[in-house]
């Protein structure tokens, strides 16, 4: 470090101490090659002229290759992060993000570098093992999201695997989609089962009330209370059915913009069993960073200084450090 701090100092530059590099972590990896880019020259400088090795000189194709395994990592890393968030819905967005990575090894693996397809393979392989099968929460999830439903989920569902250059018969698309059907249906069924007769007195007594201050004719009541009317409320699965075969319309503009708990929320007289359901899969944590974090934040804050300090102040601190 003493050489490598005279030699930045020799050409102008600051002496940085890079991140560090985790083999199993991929986004550490990411995190020490991005900081390392800025001193790209002086590392290779250094390597030739300091350390004198043939063996760590970082050659221009080197770096390409570093360059390009950084943009894979980069995509990995913000998929990281969007779906560590707890102040929103994630679940909904695992597919999206699995799609990403995998498009980027389909195109990363036409290269005419052998050390970087050497690399990108081994990276995919190690993909595979944990991502090749997609939880059934995440793909009911996808169905859920009224942009996209099954149609959407089948469209992503052939794009990941295509990617990844799997046999279609051994992952095939359509039979997911059957699957999640059936534990759409299932769910829904259960859901049904528990809450099913409680939706409907609500919407009766909504529909009451709203009837008594109404100006409507009595025809159009009519109209509205068979429009309101919990299709949940019978044995049958026909608000399930519904929703799946309706269309909605969604802008471009919407997209940034849209909030799937909120649109849901005013869909509950529509669709009070589904509205339900949707509610409590959109409320299951994709990843565990944020409660190892907080765990993590909990241990700094109660060090030897602070071993006499009281729960709830414990808490106020890491709720204003987060």
């Amino acid at each position: 470090m003493k050489q490598w701090g005279k030699f930045c100092k020799l050409n102008g530059m600051r002496a940085k101490q890079f991140a560090r590099d985790v083999p199993t972590r991929w986004n550490s990896t990411y995190k020490f090659l991005l900081s390392t880019f800025e001193y790209k020259d002086l590392l290779s400088g250094f390597f030739g002229q300091v350390v004198q090795s043939s063996n760590i000189y970082l050659y221009a194709n080197q770096w390409n290759i570093c360059t390009t395994i950084c943009e894979l990592l980069k995509a990995f890393n913000d998929a990281t992060d969007q779906l560590s968030g707890v102040y929103y819905p994630t679940c909904h967005l695992v597919v999206t993000h699995l799609c990403n990575v995998a498009c980027f090894f389909s195109e990363q693996l036409n290269s005419n570098d052998p050390a970087l397809i050497e690399c990108i393979i081994s990276m995919k392989t190690k993909w595979e093992k944990y991502f090749l099968n997609i939880p059934d929460i995440f793909l009911c999830a996808i169905v859920l999201d009224p942009r996209l439903k099954l149609d959407g989920l089948g469209e992503l569902l052939t794009l990941y695997y295509d990617s990844l250059d799997l046999i279609t018969d051994a992952c095939p698309s359509s039979m997911i989609i059957f699957s999640v059907r059936n534990s759409l249906t299932e769910i829904y069924t259960e859901y049904n089962e528990k809450y099913g007769s409680q939706v409907a007195t609500q919407t009766q007594q909504h529909t009451t009330s709203s009837s008594i201050t109404s100006r409507l004719s009595k025809a159009q009541n009519l109209i509205r209370d068979r429009t309101k009317r919990p299709r949940g409320s019978s044995s049958s699965n026909l608000e399930l059915e519904n929703y799946l075969t309706t269309t909605f319309d969604f802008s471009a503009a919407d997209e940034d913009t849209f909030d799937i708990l909120r649109w849901w929320a005013q869909k509950k007289q529509v669709y009070p069993i589904l509205s339900l359901m949707a509610k409590e899969i959109f409320a299951c944590p994709v990843s565990t960073v944020a409660v190892e974090k907080a765990f993590s934040m909990g241990g700094n804050t109660l060090d030897e200084r602070r071993s006499t300090i009281r729960p709830e102040n414990l808490e106020a601190r890491c709720l204003l450090n987060d």
